[in-house]
């Protein structure tokens, strides 16, 4: 697993709990933006689109929110037993989103949290769980609501250091994949953005790489609509996941895209491909990184593996340190309503949190009728609330007959004399041509 965070914290709340939840999304095909479905739709977790989308509105600051995704590997979560609903699955990811809100509220009252809304996107065939909060904290004053404003991510070392030790302590808890093991190394690697829409376009495109080098298929004229860099992105994905086993295999298969686009090799660092346009008036480039783009493949030290393990074990302590000092922090710099009395900080016990203890026939019958009860119970109150508003409102001494008997008697007041504006001394009646209706309501 791996926490990815987004950059964008700015523009209407509403665009982006839109992005994480709709059952569509924007993309880049064949040159163009289309919407595109996502199936399977977005699952929603936890939380209240409505409400955490109200809060960020409600911010005066310019960067009102903050977007985290946990990132799952292909190959990593079994899909067909996410979408079964397996109940262990489940409750590890409930947990990892339960130190996730530990980690980002540590020291910090369970009243002045903000609201989480935590939704799934499975279109791109593996799990990400994303979470949107917004950046503020809540305390009551005078009987309002007065917000502070708490990035749970700031640009510093010390919050990258924190972050990190809770990526590890989860993936070592769970036996998720380790981003930094060097034997889950990334084959082929870019800019992000250009590995973005290669995904998009390899998913949507429907086209086959021919052992010639072209793209082929009915997708094939979306593909060649792309932006170059595009199009070498997803010819080195597809060589790369076809088996290619090494730079001079890579580069040979690139060959034909590369002439097809009036491209070529720049340079040729020992660990990367640096490719360039030929075309005059313009100086597009692209830097092609992973195991694939090194002279010599790499191969995975020993020493560093054991480097590595050995602070997967200690994530743990250091996380439980880190969130111990954002805790000083936050009761140093928040008002002390904000804050919650010091604990020692417990990442492993909300990890372990007890597994749910699976329900009887018995149980499980009565948790259906209950739910069907709520459910009767939401469509008979609608009905109920109005005939209680219709019988309030006919009741000739309350309710709306009040306000009738209050209009009537006005209606039936003789004319009121105003003073003349020049003479407010002389008084006189309103002539019979002058005279207006009260209208009847």
């Amino acid at each position: 697993m791996k926490l990815l965070w987004s950059p964008h914290s700015t523009g209407p709340a509403a665009r982006v709990v839109g992005y994480l939840m709709s059952e569509s999304h924007a993309a880049h095909i064949a040159g163009e933006r289309k919407v595109l479905p996502r199936d399977p739709t977005p699952e929603l977790i936890a939380g209240d689109g409505r409400l955490v989308a109200a809060c960020i509105e409600a911010l005066e600051t310019i960067h009102r929110y903050s977007c985290a995704t946990l990132s799952f590997a292909p190959d990593e979560i079994d899909m067909t037993a996410w979408r079964a609903g397996d109940r262990e699955l489940r409750r590890k990811i409930d947990a990892a989103l339960a130190l996730w809100a530990e980690v980002a509220w540590t020291g910090i009252s369970p009243e002045a949290r903000p609201p989480m809304l935590v939704g799934t996107h499975l279109h791109t065939g593996r799990l990400e769980v994303n979470i949107l909060v917004p950046r503020a904290v809540f305390r009551r004053v005078s009987g309002k609501v007065v917000p502070r404003a708490w990035n749970p991510h700031p640009p510093t070392t010390e919050s990258r250091r924190i972050w990190a030790a809770y990526q590890d302590t989860v993936n070592h808890h769970n036996g998720w994949y380790d981003p930094a093991d060097p034997h889950k190394a990334a084959a082929i690697s870019g800019p992000s953005w250009v590995l973005k829409r290669a995904a998009a376009l390899d998913r949507w495109a429907d086209c086959l790489f021919t052992p010639d080098g072209d793209f082929a298929g009915e997708g094939a004229d979306r593909v060649a609509a792309e932006d170059p860099r595009v199009q070498i992105m997803l010819a080195a994905r597809i060589l790369a996941r076809c088996g290619v086993g090494s730079r001079k295999a890579l580069l040979s298969g690139l060959k034909p895209v590369l002439s097809d686009l009036g491209w070529r090799i720049a340079h040729r660092p020992s660990d990367t491909i640096a490719m360039c346009s030929e075309r005059e008036g313009r100086d597009q480039q692209l830097i092609l990184r992973g195991t694939l783009c090194h002279r010599i493949p790499p191969t995975p030290d020993p020493a560093m593996a054991q480097a590595r393990r050995r602070i997967l074990s200690l994530a743990p302590g250091d996380l439980t340190e880190a969130m111990d000092r954002r805790a000083d922090d936050a009761r140093r710099v928040l008002h002390r309503a904000f804050c919650q009395p010091p604990t020692s900080a417990d990442p492993m016990g909300i990890l372990r949190a007890c597994r749910p203890v699976p329900l009887s026939i018995r149980d499980r019958l009565a948790k259906r009728i209950r739910d069907l009860l709520d459910r009767i119970a939401a469509l008979v109150q609608p009905a109920q609330v109005m005939d209680a508003l219709t019988r309030w409102a006919g009741r000739p001494g309350d309710g709306f007959g009040a306000a009738r008997e209050q209009l009537s008697r006005l209606e039936n007041m003789p004319p009121i004399n105003m003073p003349d504006s020049q003479n407010p001394h002389q008084t006189h009646s309103p002539s019979a041509e002058h005279k207006t209706e009260t209208p009847t309501p």
